[in-house]
C-alpha cells in the first residue's frame, strides 16, 4: 500500500531450509516484494490481530502484548493495544496513551509514522536492502524469509526479518532490531480482508477527563 503501508504490519530462531524443490533461483527478494505489494493493494480494508513481543538488550527483559489493526483505503488506520490507541483518517493522527492520560493530535505528514504497526504488513522502504535468506514453516505455513538492512546505517530500525506466506503473499511475522540492539517481534495471528469498516472507526473522539495536546496549532 502506497503511503501508510510502505508496512506495513506483525519460530524464534531461523531455520534455513534450502531444498531442490524450492531453490532461490526461482524467485528473488524483489519478486517477493512486488507480489506482496500487489496483494495488499487490491484490498479496500484489512483487519489484523497481532502479538507484539519487545526484548530489551541491556535490561535482558521482554514483554508481550496483543493488539488489533484496521486499515481502509490505504491511508486510514486504527491500532489498538492495551495502553495505546493510534488512529488516523489519512490527514490527522491521534495517539492516546492510557498511562499518561493524554491524546496527542498531529498531521500525518508531520508525524513520525515509521514505527507504526500499520506498516508491518508491507515494511519495504527504499532505505533498506532486501535479501531472500531462506524458507521456513511458520505455524504450518510455508514462508519465504526476507532480511532487510539499512542502506545508510542511520535508520532507527537497523535490520528486519520478514516472513511472507507462499500461499497468499501475506506478511506473517516481522522482527525488527533497532539502533540500540533492542528487538520487536510482531506476529500476525488473524488477517481478514475486505470486511465492512465504518469511516467513524478512523476518527478519535477524546474521552472526558483525558488531556488533549493539539500539535497542529503549533
Amino acid at each position: 500500500m502506497r503511503q501508510i503501508l510502505k508496512w506495513i504490519i506483525y519460530p524464534s530462531i531461523l531455520t534455513f531450509l534450502i531444498s531442490s524443490n524450492h531453490g532461490f533461483a526461482a524467485i528473488s527478494a524483489i519478486d517477493i516484494v512486488k507480489k506482496v505489494k500487489s496483494t495488499y493493494q487490491q484490498f479496500k480494508t484489512i483487519s489484523v490481530e497481532f502479538e507484539q513481543k519487545s526484548e530489551w538488550k541491556l535490561a535482558g527483559t521482554s514483554h508481550s502484548i496483543t493488539g488489533k489493526m484496521q486499515i481502509k483505503d490505504e491511508v486510514k488506520f486504527r491500532i489498538e493495544m492495551p495502553d495505546l490507541v493510534t488512529v488516523s483518517d489519512g490527514t490527522n493522527i491521534w495517539n492516546y496513551s492510557k498511562s499518561t492520560n493524554q491524546v496527542i493530535i498531529n498531521y500525518v505528514k508531520k508525524s513520525d509514522t515509521d514505527q507504526l504497526p500499520s506498516k508491518l504488513l508491507l515494511q519495504y522502504s527504499e532505505r533498506y536492502h532486501a535479501k531472500l535468506i531462506g524458507e521456513e514453516k511458520l505455524n504450518q505455513t510455508d514462508c519465504y524469509v526476507l532480511e532487510l538492512t539499512s542502506k545508510t546505517g542511520n535508520d532507527y530500525i537497523q535490520q528486519m526479518k520478514i516472513w511472507i506466506a507462499k500461499k497468499n503473499w501475506f506478511t506473517q511475522k516481522v522482527e525488527q532490531i533497532d539502533i540500540h540492539g533492542n528487538k520487536k517481534i510482531f506476529t500476525m495471528n488473524v488477517i481478514n480482508t475486505d470486511i465492512p469498516i465504518d469511516d467513524s472507526v478512523f476518527t478519535y473522539v477524546t474521552p472526558e477527563g483525558v488531556e488533549e495536546i493539539d500539535m497542529r496549532r503549533k
